[in-house]
């Protein structure tokens, strides 16, 4: 069974048993984030994560 999965920046492209995630309130959004903040999730906590396009719209992004 797989756990929380993240579509991040998904925009028009919604995936059931996601939660779907962008900067705009689009139609089916799930919530509603700027991408260059903490996302509001407990670390260690995600299983999945769909994250298309997005990179080049990030400003600081943190290596680990």
């Amino acid at each position: 069974m797989r756990g929380i999965a993240l579509n991040i920046g998904c925009g028009k492209d919604v995936r059931e048993g996601f939660i779907n995630i962008d900067y705009v309130a689009l139609e089916n959004i799930n919530l509603v984030v700027d991408l260059n903040k903490e996302l509001p999730f407990l670390d260690n906590r995600v299983d999945y994560i769909v994250c298309r396009n997005v990179l080049e719209h990030l400003y600081n992004i943190k290596y680990f």
